[in-house]
């Protein structure tokens, strides 16, 4: 069965959503996956209430870009997939 990482990045700006979210990644069917957010938010505050719904964070730096936030953000998520030897990443945004 293969290995899949379930993961996007997010910042406090998706607060709304955030117990949707982790309700829905939580009730996935596909027993294989784990879930990572990377917080690319201005402070910890974000990161600290993500923790508290039992769902793995990484804390990146918050960068004035949006776009470079993203893409950080997206390139700490795929060294996790590659040095963790996941066969999938299920990029799966948290506002949809």
């Amino acid at each position: 069965m293969e290995k899949v990482l379930v993961g996007c990045p997010t910042s406090d700006y998706h607060e709304y959503c955030l117990k949707e979210y982790i309700q829905a990644v939580k009730n996935l069917s596909y027993s294989n996956h784990d879930v990572i957010l990377v917080d690319n938010s201005k402070d910890l505050d974000y990161y600290k209430k993500i923790k508290e719904f039992g769902i793995e964070v990484i804390k990146t730096k918050y960068l004035e870009s949006a776009r470079d936030r993203i893409i950080t953000s997206r390139n700490i998520l795929r060294k996790v997939v590659l040095n963790k030897n996941y066969d999938y990443l299920l990029s799966l945004e948290q506002d949809i």
